[in-house]
């Protein structure tokens, strides 16, 4: 349905089709009798609150994770909007027309008449975390007017359709006057959008001032979405990495950390990753959010990105490369740290492992038994390999975190654990 029919669509259709396939709460603030309420509506929608008749009613254009109207429960996005106030144009709405025309293909699918402006929509195939939406936002309105209400903010409300803008006295309709739902974005489809230079004072916008190239007219900037990617779904990545993702989703609360370090090191035996920043990674990292979100107890994205960087930054061992062998070569390529220099063979050996396996572990501790000491350095027993550990810790090379057990010391009915260890100071200094 384009602009001609569109005043027939009525609000819960308008809200059910920007928050298809969402889960969680519509937050509404109604004003009634002077005063404005907040009231929440589970989703999908079957039922709107009653809608005033003389009132100012709003929605969260983002649905709430709980029923709460503040940032914190705000962590997807369903579609992209922008607050168009006629006033920021030169020419009014004739103005904002052109600007919406100039996007071309890029041009919103939905818009509703405020009575002083319109609201345009951009419904997104799928569910995008709420950061990389604002971004998205930021550059579009960039793009169409810097002076235009800066809306990009989670918990954003706006007016829902069907009701009145009763600001300032007036009583103004607020309708749906373009409807094309179905006509969906992804966020890499905005990609680089941005004005061209030399614009940056915005004299240029009102009057579609554009280059001819990029969509529908508009220039390439490299600016806010250089960062995003068009790998909006597993199709977009190749079938090894799609395994990867899907074989590095937590299966319960707890295995997000040790997941991503399996993401890392699998990513690692990828030739194309090798080496690569990992701000280039995370159009993949996105996508193990996406389908790891249900799971994980960690919700904010901007956390899991933090942790998978820092595992990133650490990671050794391609996945499936067995780590102990990968360690062993490692440590034999590696210098003898000064601490135990002359000290003998094995413990120089024994001294390098550990550096390796610290290196492995995103904090810095790692498990070693006796019997598999002595299995690494090849040549010695399981008592003297734990000798050789109990040297390392005297001489400050190796702290203990949690102490090992064995058959005699394990609770009953547990197995023998190994001692956890970390480098101490001595070795930290050198590595």
């Amino acid at each position: 349905m384009n602009a001609d029919g569109a005043n027939g669509v009525d609000a819960l259709t308008f809200l059910r089709a920007l928050h298809e396939g969402a889960e969680g709460f519509v937050e509404f603030r109604v004003k009634r009798n002077g005063r404005m309420g907040q009231e929440f509506r589970r989703l999908p929608l079957d039922a709107l609150p009653p809608l005033p008749a003389d009132g100012d009613c709003y929605f969260g254009v983002c649905p709430r994770a709980r029923r709460k109207g503040d940032r914190s429960a705000v962590e997807w996005a369903t579609c992209l909007w922008l607050d168009v106030d006629f006033k920021a144009f030169g020419d009014g709405a004739a103005g904002a027309a052109q600007r919406r025309k100039a996007l071309g293909g890029l041009a919103p699918s939905i818009r509703v008449a405020t009575g002083r402006g319109e609201h345009w929509y951009w419904p997104l195939r799928e569910l995008a975390p709420v950061a990389e939406a604002c971004r998205v936002m930021q550059a579009l309105r960039e793009a169409v007017n810097p002076k235009l209400d800066k809306v990009s903010d989670p918990p954003r409300i706006l007016r829902v359709p069907g009701t009145f803008n009763c600001r300032g006295g007036e009583r103004l309709p607020v309708q749906v006057v373009d409807w094309r739902p179905a006509r969906r974005f992804n966020l890499g489809d905005f990609e680089g959008l941005g004005r061209e230079e030399g614009s940056a004072d915005g004299e240029n916008i009102d009057h579609g001032v554009y280059g001819g190239r990029g969509h529908g007219g508009m220039s390439l900037l490299r600016g806010p979405l250089s960062s995003l990617s068009s790998l909006s779904s597993l199709s977009s990545l190749s079938v090894d990495v799609q395994e990867l993702i899907r074989s590095t989703i937590p299966t319960a609360v707890g295995q997000r950390n040790r997941r991503l370090f399996e993401l890392a090191r699998g990513l690692l035996g990828v030739e194309s990753f090798v080496g690569r920043p990992v701000g280039e990674l995370v159009p993949v990292l996105r996508e193990w959010y996406r389908l790891a979100y249900e799971v994980i107890g960690t919700k904010p994205f901007d956390e899991t990105l933090a942790d998978f960087a820092h595992a990133w930054a650490r990671v050794r061992v391609p996945l499936g490369v067995p780590i102990m062998q990968q360690v062993v070569d490692s440590a034999r390529r590696a210098p003898v740290p000064a601490a135990v220099g002359g000290l003998g063979s094995n413990i120089e050996m024994l001294a390098r492992i550990c550096v390796e396996l610290a290196r492995t572990q995103r904090d810095g501790q790692f498990w070693l038994g006796s019997r598999p000491a002595a299995k690494l350095l090849g040549d010695v027993g399981f008592r003297e390999a734990h000798k050789l550990l109990s040297l390392l810790v005297s001489l400050g090379f190796l702290e203990v975190v949690t102490p090992g057990t064995s058959l005699k010391t394990a609770a009953p009915g547990e197995k023998p654990k190994a001692t956890r260890y970390r480098l101490g100071p001595v070795a930290t200094r050198e590595c």
